[in-house]
């Protein structure tokens, strides 16, 4: 399991947008499963996840994504799952850090920064 926040400024619609259709056409078997939007006063919130089939190891990995925004300031954290290939292990050969690194790629052109992995 890989975890990585970023964070910024810029458009909420248009970072959102950007994410959703990067994450979509980055793989030939990656598709948006789930979306979900909020209001809270000022704060914007969607949440996201895609999963994307892995054939090199035949199995499937997800990636949740939270994208908050207020007054220009945007978070993205991301959190990428699956891809193990046992029961008792996580270990899934770098497949979850692989379809993490697509979301950076993406959010760095909007320029917003990453933090530490967690």
């Amino acid at each position: 399991m890989a975890h990585q926040s970023f964070r910024g400024y810029g458009t909420f619609d248009v970072i959102t947008k950007t994410i959703k259709d990067g994450m979509t056409y980055a793989s030939f078997t990656s598709e948006l499963v789930y979306e979900a939007y909020k209001n809270l006063n000022d704060v914007r919130i969607v949440f996201l996840v895609f999963e994307r089939y892995v054939v090199r190891r035949d199995t499937r990995v997800s990636l949740s994504i939270m994208i908050t925004g207020c007054e220009g300031e945007i978070t993205v954290d991301a959190s990428a799952s699956g891809g193990g290939d046992h029961i008792l292990t996580r270990f899934d050969w770098g497949i979850s850090d692989d379809f993490l690194s697509t979301l950076s790629g993406i959010v760095r052109s909007l320029n917003l920064t990453s933090d530490a992995f967690i």
